[in-house]
């Protein structure tokens, strides 16, 4: 009985060690001039752009990393966008104007699919501040989009992953999302 005993405790040893290998194996992104850090599986690529929109100029980073795995294959991606403080603060605008902002980034998300299908929209908060989470079904090739938005202060912050829905990755990676100076 204690050699069962000592062999269950030297396994779930070996298993938690393993367990807090595995945890420190992923890249964390950390964006100080963004204010926002967050996990990837890997180190993602990383694309900066300015962007022209019928809004007005802003600046938007996108940060996007595959990580393939045996059924499918899985993306993540951060987007984060600055907009003109007269043109969208989330201070400034009442609970139905920040809606409609979420409601015009999932319909471009919904165009951007083509044919798709929301399968679940909810509201979330992310250090009180009010947010979006919609997951979307990509209808051509069965892969789960779900996305956050959060719009704090004049800063857009969207998380997105896309793939298998039963990645077991997606929770990992989105609560990793985390602001740095709120």
């Amino acid at each position: 009985m204690k050699k069962l005993q000592g062999f269950i405790t030297i396994v779930l040893a070996m298993l938690i060690t393993i367990g807090f290998a595995q945890s420190n194996d992923w890249y964390k992104l950390e964006k100080k001039e963004f204010g926002f850090k967050i996990d990837f599986p890997e180190k993602p690529k990383t694309k900066v752009w300015k962007a022209d929109t019928s809004l007005d100029f802003f600046y938007e980073t996108y940060d996007f990393h595959c990580f393939p795995d045996k059924k499918k294959s899985n993306a993540y991606w951060v987007e984060y966008a600055e907009y003109p403080d007269s043109i969208a603060n989330s201070d400034n605008l009442d609970k139905n104007t920040l809606e409609h902002f979420y409601e015009q980034g999932i319909n471009s998300e919904l165009k951007r699919c083509g044919e798709c299908k929301i399968l679940s929209e909810k509201t979330i908060n992310l250090k009180g501040y009010t947010g979006k989470e919609v997951k979307i079904e990509v209808l051509y090739n069965s892969h789960i989009l779900t996305m956050r938005l959060f719009l704090i202060k004049n800063n857009l912050y969207r998380i997105e992953t896309s793939g298998d829905p039963d990645n077991p990755y997606i929770n990992r990676f989105f609560d990793s999302f985390d602001l740095l100076y709120l």
